[in-house]
């Protein structure tokens, strides 16, 4: 999935397209996880972007936490990033291992994203 910046930002540039890495509803508000230009993975509310890519990325989880007491309600993602909480909080303290988790997935997405383009053309 590929979104694009529709507004000014600090760390994203207006007008730019991104991969979206994971996505989640957080107190009834939809956000997506992208890379900055600071190359640090962050949330970002979805109404600050217009999705230009629909097809989300292969192998993607999702969980449903609705019915809970979490602000937290539902996310859908690469492995970690869904059925790990402490992959979330560690990935936002930007604690290597999640980090390095994080980049690994990235990579894969990248690398879906960029074979889906190369098969587009042809």
């Amino acid at each position: 999935m590929k979104v694009q910046c529709i507004t000014d930002k600090e760390f994203l540039e207006k007008e730019s397209s991104y991969n979206v890495y994971a996505i989640m509803i957080w107190k009834n508000r939809l956000k997506y996880l992208l890379l900055e230009e600071t190359k640090s993975p962050f949330w970002h509310f979805s109404y600050e972007f217009e999705i230009i890519d629909n097809l989300l990325p292969i192998e993607w989880y999702f969980d449903f936490k609705g019915c809970k007491e979490d602000p937290l309600e539902a996310i859908w993602g690469y492995k970690e990033i869904v059925l790990d909480n402490n992959h979330r909080s560690d990935l936002l303290d930007r604690v290597p291992k999640a980090i390095a988790i994080f980049e690994k997935r990235k990579r894969e997405i990248d690398d879906y994203e960029t074979a889906r383009i190369i098969s587009k053309r042809k």
